[in-house]
């Protein structure tokens, strides 16, 4: 494997090539290239009037406390230096 992907890259560039090669089911339409998939969902989520985006709030941590309002999108920034575990997910951050 790689050493992870690089900042603005979307994979791992040690799974980039198989990648382009791979295929992907693709729901009602036969497979699709799987390298392509990933390029067109990393576009999407650049776009701010996309309808999903993994992180976008309500968000609460598990103490209730709302991260992140309704409808805002957490930034690059934002997840980068996320130090809470989101509500409903059980275990705790340990002390640094």
């Amino acid at each position: 494997g790689g050493v992870g992907a690089e900042t603005g890259g979307p994979m791992d560039p040690g799974v980039e090539e198989p990648a382009q090669g791979g295929t992907v089911a693709d729901r009602g339409r036969g497979e699709s290239r799987l390298y392509g998939r990933v390029r067109g969902r990393v576009e999407q989520c650049k776009d701010p009037t996309m309808p999903f985006y993994p992180f976008t709030g309500p968000i609460k941590d598990q103490d209730g406390v709302e991260r992140l309002k309704s409808g805002q999108r957490a930034t690059y920034g934002e997840l980068l230096v996320m130090d809470y575990f989101v509500d409903g997910l059980v275990g705790i951050i340990p002390p640094d």
